[in-house]
C-alpha cells in the first residue's frame, strides 16, 4: 500500500519526465519554469564562454517575460562551494533556491542537491575550447583586473618567457605555495573563494565545474575520474549543451528547448531602440555619431560582459608546451560537448542554419 509521501514522489517524477520530454521534443515549456513548485533553470557559467550574454541577453529577459520570478545569483565563496559548508549555511540557500526561476553565474554542477520537495531543474551550459578561454581568461585578468586576478599589476616575466605563461606559471607557484589549500569555507562566508582556489581553478578549469562538488576544488592536478563523472552529467543531466563557437546554433537551440518565441523582444533590441540616433540632414541619410557609438558599444558590453579581442590573437608556444596539461581533459569534455550539440541539433532543424 502506497503512503502519501510514496504518491507525492510518484507525482513529482512524472512530472520531470513530463517536463523533459517537453524540452526535448522542443514543445513550449515557459509555463513550467519558476518559482517551486516549478521547473529551476541551473546555468553552470563558464568562465570566458559567453555565458553573460547568455544571462543578459537570452535568459534573463525570457524570466522576465514570464514572470516567473526573480534570477538567484550564485556567489561563489557561498553558493559555489554548497559541497563544503555546514548545515546551518545550507539552510538559508535552500530557502533562497525555493523561489528562484534561475541560478546564474560560477555554480558548479550539482546544486540541484539542494532543492526540497524533489523539485525539477533543468541544468545548461555554454562551452569553448579550452585553449582559447585559458587566452581569454589571460587577456581579462591583464586588461580589466586592477591586481591581474590576485598576483598583482606589476609582475615580471622571466627573460625570453610570454606574458601569458608568466601569468599562469605565477598563479600556479601561489597555489603550491598557499598553506590554506583544500580548507573548508570559514562561518564568514565571503562572494568570492579563497585565492587557493582561484589557482587552483586553472588546471581543468571546465571538467572541475561539469564534474562538480568535490572535483571542483581537488587537488591539482585534477585526476581522470573527474573527466569520466563530467561527462555522464554533460549526457545525462544537460538539457542544453552549448558552445561559443556555435554561439548563434547554440542560441536558437535554447530558445527552441525553452519555448521562447522567435519573435521575441529581446533586451538586445530594447536597449538599442533607446539609443538616441542621429541624422545627416543634408542628405537624408543615417549617419552615426561618435556619441551614438559610444552609446551602442556601452550596451554591447552590457550584453556580453568586457570583451578582451583574444579571438584572434596567437597562443604562445612557450605556455602551449608548459601548460597543456592544464586543458589535456578539458579538450576531451569539449569534443563530447560537440558531439552532443550535433544531435541535439539535429533534432531541431530550424536551429541548423543557426538563426538565434
Amino acid at each position: 500500500k502506497k503512503t502519501n509521501e510514496d504518491m507525492i514522489y510518484l507525482h513529482l517524477c512524472a512530472f520531470f519526465l513530463t517536463l523533459i520530454i517537453q524540452i526535448i521534443q522542443g514543445e513550449e515549456a515557459v509555463t513550467a519554469i519558476g518559482g517551486a513548485p516549478k521547473a529551476i533553470v541551473l546555468f553552470t557559467h563558464l568562465r570566458r564562454c559567453g555565458g553573460t550574454y547568455l544571462e543578459e541577453a537570452v535568459l534573463k529577459p525570457h524570466i522576465k517575460r514570464i514572470n516567473a520570478g526573480r534570477p538567484l545569483l550564485c556567489k561563489e565563496g557561498e553558493m559555489g562551494r554548497f559541497y563544503r559548508l555546514k548545515e546551518n549555511k545550507l539552510k538559508s540557500l535552500r530557502a533562497a533556491l525555493e523561489h528562484a526561476p534561475l541560478v546564474w553565474r560560477h555554480c558548479p554542477f550539482g546544486i540541484h542537491q539542494l532543492l526540497l520537495n524533489a523539485r525539477p531543474y533543468i541544468y545548461i551550459t555554454m562551452l569553448r575550447r579550452p585553449r582559447e578561454r585559458m587566452l581569454s581568461w589571460f587577456a581579462y585578468c591583464d586588461k580589466y583586473s586592477p591586481d591581474t586576478c590576485k598576483i598583482g599589476r606589476t609582475f615580471q616575466s622571466n627573460s625570453g618567457e610570454s606574458r601569458i605563461l608568466a601569468f599562469y606559471r605565477i598563479r600556479r607557484e601561489k597555489y603550491l605555495a598557499s598553506n590554506d589549500k583544500h580548507r573548508p569555507p570559514s562561518e564568514k562566508l565571503s562572494t568570492f573563494h579563497a585565492d587557493w582556489l582561484e589557482f587552483a581553478l586553472d588546471d581543468n578549469y571546465i571538467t572541475r565545474m561539469i564534474a562538480g562538488s568535490y572535483y571542483h576544488d581537488a587537488p591539482v592536478p585534477l585526476k581522470d575520474t573527474a573527466l569520466v563523472d563530467a561527462e555522464k552529467n554533460l549526457k545525462e543531466q544537460y538539457v542544453f549543451v552549448g558552445t561559443l563557437e556555435r554561439r548563434d546554433k547554440s542560441l536558437c537551440l535554447l530558445s527552441s528547448l525553452l519555448g521562447i518565441p522567435k519573435n521575441h523582444n529581446t533586451r538586445t533590441r530594447k536597449l538599442l531602440n533607446k539609443v538616441p540616433k542621429s541624422y545627416n540632414h543634408r542628405n537624408g541619410n543615417r549617419a552615426r555619431t561618435h556619441h551614438e557609438s559610444d552609446a551602442r558599444a556601452t550596451i554591447q558590453k552590457q550584453l556580453t560582459g568586457p570583451t578582451t579581442n583574444s579571438a584572434s590573437a596567437q597562443i604562445p608556444a612557450d605556455f602551449i608546451l608548459s601548460f597543456q596539461e592544464a586543458w589535456r581533459l578539458d579538450d576531451k569534455l569539449y569534443a563530447t560537448a560537440n558531439t552532443i550539440l550535433d544531435n541535439r541539433l539535429n533534432q531541431h532543424p530550424e536551429c541548423s542554419g543557426g538563426v538565434a
